[in-house]
């Protein structure tokens, strides 16, 4: 039974139905419809952030929201790298390789400039981030961004805050078309 009475107390679900529990089970049951109503939606997607280059993990992003500077956005990223014969096989991968969702904010757009000083990346004069050495998961080579001066119309630069976020300081990366784009993001919890 959803609803029950035991001791004088009521239950509901099997909580003891006290004012902070309501107000618990409320916000679980509406979080739950909205995950509900946006991944049945071809309007909004949603996506987990894994790593702890972000404050958040739980993103939706709205993909009919073009993201403008500042704003958290989703973009397309292809890698070759770690690919097995499984995902060859089952077709995770196109020309391009794997492709993965990131979600990062931007930094840069049209007109701003990029910079490079040794393995120091700046945007408009302002540090942005240095750019390591070596991955640490797989300890492979890095470089810099390698697109400097002016951003073009039509790309991005994408920053995480971490130290060690992967994002356009490396030339891997580097400005992303907005073709990638997916979408503006919005970080919950």
């Amino acid at each position: 039974m959803i609803i029950y009475q035991e001791n004088g107390n009521k239950y509901i679900l099997g909580c003891k139905l006290s004012k902070a529990n309501a107000i618990f089970l409320f916000i679980g049951f509406m979080l739950c419809a909205v995950i509900y109503m946006a991944a049945s939606s071809k309007r909004f997607e949603i996506d987990w952030n894994l790593t702890e280059s972000l404050p958040q993990k739980f993103f939706v992003v709205d993909n009919k929201k073009t993201p403008k500077k500042g704003d958290y956005a989703a973009f397309n990223y292809y890698t070759t790298a770690g690919l097995s014969q499984w995902d060859i096989e089952r077709g995770f991968l196109d020309e391009r390789g794997r492709r993965f969702t990131f979600i990062k904010k931007i930094v840069g757009a049209e007109g701003d400039v990029v910079s490079v000083k040794g393995r120091e990346v700046f945007i408009n004069n302002k540090l942005v981030g240095r750019a390591k050495t070596n991955a640490t998961a797989d300890n492979r080579e890095l470089y810099p961004i390698k697109e400097l001066g002016v951003i073009p119309k039509g790309k991005y630069y994408f920053k995480a805050p971490h130290q060690d976020s992967y994002d356009s300081r490396y030339s891997e990366i580097g400005l992303v078309d907005k073709s990638e784009v997916r979408g503006k993001a919005y970080g919950f919890f």
